[in-house]
């Protein structure tokens, strides 16, 4: 009968994640049987339990484990450890626990990689370990630079391996952030969320028709919404307890800064309604039912002219 290996990740992560499981349990003697994209639970085990096709420590690794439904209770005593001739592997990209109980769980071996939150002071804090077990020190602003362009943690771990080989005496700075992780598409975007915050037409108006051009909109709505959330919450405050608001969810000086000039600049009203569309908008592009860079364009074009003079 086999052991069971869970290994569980979100998005890019989890391929990483299995290859280094896969590794750990060949350098323990198993040979890889066979790997599957459907199957059953009933099929698993029949096949596992036979010892495979290979004779000796046979592994069976299953992708889009989810697709196998909940694991099946009957099957709780036929799961063994470590000395089990065959090692069954099953890769969750979501919740594994949807599907395996916590007696299962208890039998088994897991390697899980938490996923990286995806707003305020839990992202940022994220950021700043990744960089502090590299070596290296991130200024405020670098911090935010990399949250806003970088959504997939191993897109960011990437850029941070880069820029901690660029770095001098272990700092990374905001200027070397936007000098080697930006590129031509990112600094367009920037230009225009700055612009937009700040209120100033001309150029919000020319940059978003620039990034019309050449870029989708889920990624300009992703900024708008991680720039206007803050700002929409600091709207609703008093002038006076707005640095102690943003300090308590750590927002650094760029993005302080900038939800305080979106605040300044447009009317409390103008702003919710502004970050309930591109919220709207949002979900109806990942259905499929949005119209895009129009309403997108409408939107913002509404709070632009909403703006205090």
């Amino acid at each position: 009968m086999p052991r069971l290996i869970v290994v569980s990740a979100p998005g890019l992560e989890l391929q990483d994640l299995l290859l280094a499981a896969e590794k750990e349990l060949q350098g323990a003697g198993y040979m890889l049987a066979r790997r599957y994209e459907e199957t059953s639970w009933s099929e698993i085990f029949a096949v596992a339990g036979s010892g495979g096709l290979l004779g000796g420590r046979s592994l069976f690794v299953v992708e889009n484990a989810s697709r196998l439904g909940p694991f099946p209770e009957g099957f709780l005593p036929w799961l063994e450890g470590e000395a089990a001739e065959a090692a069954v592997v099953l890769a969750y990209e979501g919740n594994h626990r949807k599907h395996l109980s916590k007696e299962v769980l208890k039998r088994a071996h897991l390697y899980e990689l938490q996923a990286v939150p995806r707003w305020g002071k839990a992202r940022l804090d994220w950021i700043a370990a990744q960089a502090k077990n590299l070596g290296v020190r991130l200024d405020g602003e670098a911090i935010s630079l990399l949250s806003e362009y970088f959504e997939e943690p191993k897109e960011l771990k990437s850029e941070l391996e880069k820029l901690a080989l660029a770095s001098e005496d272990g700092k990374i700075s905001a200027a070397l952030v936007r000098e080697l992780s930006v590129s031509s598409g990112g600094r367009k975007l920037v230009k225009f969320l700055d612009a937009l915050c700040e209120g100033k037409i001309p150029e919000a108006l020319e940059a978003m028709v620039n990034l019309r051009e050449e870029t989708d909109v889920l990624p300009v709505i992703a900024g708008l919404h991680r720039r206007f959330r803050l700002a929409a919450y600091v709207s609703c405050l008093p002038p006076g307890a707005h640095e102690a608001f943003l300090e308590a969810l750590k927002a650094r000086g760029y993005q302080a800064r900038m939800a305080k000039a979106a605040a300044k600049r447009y009317p409390k009203a103008a702003i919710w309604r502004f970050l309930t569309g591109i919220i709207g908008l949002s979900y109806r592009e990942k259905v499929g039912e949005g119209s895009g860079w129009v309403q997108l364009e409408e939107l913002a074009i509404e709070l632009l002219g909403s703006r205090a003079f």
